[in-house]
């Protein structure tokens, strides 16, 4: 594995869909996740994290597919997407994320439980995004406690 970086400071947003290998009862089989990755090929990401993290999510949902990406100019804007995109997806609930996990796996509040009209709504801001990257200018978001604008 190369784990070959984006140039020139570029930072790839994803969304992909993840898969336990079993059912577990009142957990999903089924989620996607919205993150960023400097990583040229985002499965990259996961590959990587395996190697690094105590509870990689490769560990709990082995069956990774990148769904959808776009390329950010930095991390920055790659942050703000994906804060946009969670913030809309989740409209008036608390946090992005939607059910409980008790292994605290590395990116789970980025998951949520597999719901395709929701994982369309993200591929059209995504693409909303690759046409008019200003759509994110009003924006703003809290970030490691501190609101960006």
């Amino acid at each position: 594995m190369s784990f070959t970086k984006l140039k020139d400071g570029k930072v790839k947003v994803y969304c992909a869909k993840l898969k336990r290998e079993e059912l577990i009862k009142g957990r999903p089989r089924t989620v996607y996740k919205v993150g960023t990755t400097a990583f040229a090929n985002a499965e990259d990401r996961f590959e990587y994290n395996a190697m690094v993290e105590d509870y990689p999510i490769s560990s709990t949902f082995p069956d990774i597919k990148i769904m959808h990406t776009v390329i950010c100019e930095d991390d920055y804007q790659a942050k703000k997407l994906e804060a946009y995109i969670m913030h809309t997806i989740k409209g008036n609930e608390v946090r992005f994320h939607n059910w409980y996990e008790p292994d605290q796996i590395s990116g789970i509040t980025e998951m949520r439980s597999w719901d395709y009209e929701e994982f369309q709504k993200v591929v059209a801001i995504m693409n909303q995004f690759k046409d008019n990257k200003e759509m994110l200018d009003s924006f703003e978001f809290e970030y490691q406690g501190e609101l960006i604008t």
